[in-house]
């Protein structure tokens, strides 16, 4: 059995990816999968397959013993072939009950965090987590820029790291699956057919810089280039953006619509889909978006350029760049043919490399090649 561990069950990037792929290890039969998780919110509990053993630690403080204590006796019980740690924080907890119960159990970190958020995440990682990956069997990137940054930032060892990339369901995310249509869609938003209609999808938070979005919708109305926004998704800088909507004059082109169980019709009720953030590793949201055939306009961070091929696949332009971002929003606009070729070569490079299912072997594989290797053992606990 091989355990993943989680801060939390948000619904979130990672955290939605890793319940996905135990779900299909397990029902698939090709490990057994347990997930631990150290705190509330559980709202993801409610996704996780019936036949996964679950493993609630209630953390109730940063520095939690009672936490690892619990995970310590869980491993002695069930002696895991492996701990698969879900970003930085867990492995600290995985560490410490691993020396608890004197297991000598190998831990993986899948780390999806390409620059943080601020300074003290930014000394956290030099002088605590650094010291975490390095005693890991192996720590799986996003993508290739991430991992070469990491390498030179942080002085990890490059043969215990690896890039898996994220995959999509490609029978989910293509426009027969949707299960609303275009039209009905936008008939439903009081947007006419032939209105040009450019969107997202991500948390409304700082790094996913949706005001930049606004910006270029503004500065291309402000030119009598008519524009259209959706923006799908939630969080605290929401109030922020409309107020910045209203400011741009622009509040009767943007249509908020919140966080959505399923975002297939908005993206099919989109010309171009545009992720606008400062700092991203590799996005689900524009993967999804290219798989649905959609056009996509993407900052130039990250794995970007791993995933578009710039002029061919879709466009790219530096982050926080507004006249930029307007720029490639008009000739996609005036060249229906360009929207044609970078959705038509977009969808054929997701099948090409990056499907749920590609992912899934290369996770297979990792976690095989993880039973019976020893661990690195050392102490950790005094980290917490």
């Amino acid at each position: 059995m091989h355990l993943f561990l989680l801060a939390d069950l948000v619904i979130g990037g990672s955290e939605t990816k890793v319940v996905r792929i135990a779900n299909a290890l397990t029902s698939q039969g090709r490990q057994q999968i347990a997930i631990g998780w150290l705190s509330e919110p559980s709202t993801l509990a409610a996704e996780i397959d019936a036949r996964i053993p679950r493993l609630f630690l209630q953390r109730r403080m940063r520095a939690d013993i009672p936490a690892a204590l619990r995970l310590s006796r869980w491993i002695r019980e069930h002696r895991p072939q492996s701990i698969v740690c879900v970003n930085l924080y867990p492995t600290l907890y995985a560490l410490a009950a691993r020396s608890l119960a004197r297991i000598r159990v190998p831990c993986v970190a899948l780390v999806n965090t390409t620059e943080f958020a601020n300074r003290k995440e930014a000394l956290q990682m030099r002088a605590v987590y650094r010291h975490t990956l390095a005693r890991m069997y192996r720590v799986v990137y996003g993508c290739d820029c991430q991992r070469q940054l990491w390498l030179t930032r942080y002085g990890l060892d490059p043969g215990k790291s690896l890039t898996i990339y994220n995959g999509v369901r490609l029978e989910r995310f293509n426009r027969a699956a949707s299960p609303r249509s275009r039209e009905s869609v936008r008939s439903e938003l009081g947007l006419s057919p032939n209105e040009f209609v450019v969107g997202t999808v991500g948390a409304m938070r700082t790094e996913k810089a949706q005001a930049d979005l606004l910006d270029a919708v503004a500065a291309l109305t402000g030119q009598m280039t008519p524009v259209r926004t959706m923006l799908v998704g939630d969080g605290p800088l929401r109030s922020s953006l409309e107020e910045r909507a209203r400011t741009n004059h622009i509040a009767d082109r943007v249509i908020f619509l919140g966080a959505q169980a399923d975002v297939r019709p908005f993206l099919l009720a989109m010309d171009v889909f545009v992720l606008p953030s400062l700092s991203e590793t590799f996005s689900n949201a524009a993967l999804e978006a290219m798989a649905m055939g959609i056009p996509v306009v993407l900052t130039d961070t990250g794995g970007a350029p791993e995933m578009v091929v710039r002029g061919e696949t879709g466009a790219l332009f530096a982050p926080g760049n507004v006249s930029e971002l307007a720029s490639r929003l008009r000739e996609l606009i005036v060249s229906p043919e360009t929207r044609q070729r970078f959705s038509e070569r977009a969808l054929r490079r997701v099948v090409e490399r990056f499907t749920f299912e590609g992912m899934l072997d290369q996770y297979d594989r990792l976690l095989a090649s993880s039973a019976g290797h020893p661990a690195t053992n050392g102490p950790v606990a005094q980290h917490l």
